[in-house]
């Protein structure tokens, strides 16, 4: 995990410290096409979470099965962002959760079932909650944050390697 100055740049923090095989699990506030391209151009796979003003093109929907669809699945696409040579190829996870929220996932992940794609993204959650909790509390933990509120990226290094 790393912190970084309330003013710093978390997409800064996080192509700063990439490395090829790593899997990075990021909020809708991070993504860009330029930040996906980049770390796909990097060989660095990514989980993020899509704002509702994305608007990919969809050019193949996956068949669902029953399992899918009750854990909260609700589609599984490959659509294609940017234009011309940036054009590529994502992945997008749309889940509903218990409560009826709806989330919608980017990855380049294509081998990994929607619902592990939906569990990493719950992990990450996970983590936010603690460091919530970190940057509430900044002032009587002093390391992670001393210029005001802090920014977390979080990543799982050799993800190759863990897959294996």
């Amino acid at each position: 995990m790393s912190v970084a100055a309330g003013k710093a740049s978390e997409r800064d923090l996080l192509l700063s410290q990439v490395h090829r095989g790593d899997l990075h699990i990021v909020d809708r506030g991070v993504p860009s096409l330029t930040f996906f391209w980049r770390l796909a151009d990097l060989g660095v796979f990514f989980v993020a979470r899509l704002s509702r003003s994305w608007d990919p093109l969809v050019i193949k929907e996956s068949v669902l099965s029953p399992g899918d669809r009750q854990y909260g699945i609700v589609s599984d696409v490959v659509a294609l962002v940017g234009q011309g040579t940036r054009a590529f190829t994502l992945r997008v996870v749309t889940f509903q959760d218990t409560t009826g929220r709806t989330y919608r996932f980017a990855t380049n992940l294509f081998t990994l079932s929607s619902t592990e794609i939906a569990d990493l993204y719950r992990e990450r959650w996970r983590i936010e909650i603690l460091f919530r909790f970190v940057n509430s509390s900044s002032e009587r933990v002093s390391p992670c944050a001393t210029a005001g509120r802090a920014t977390l990226g979080c990543s799982l290094s050799s993800w190759q390697q863990c897959s294996s």
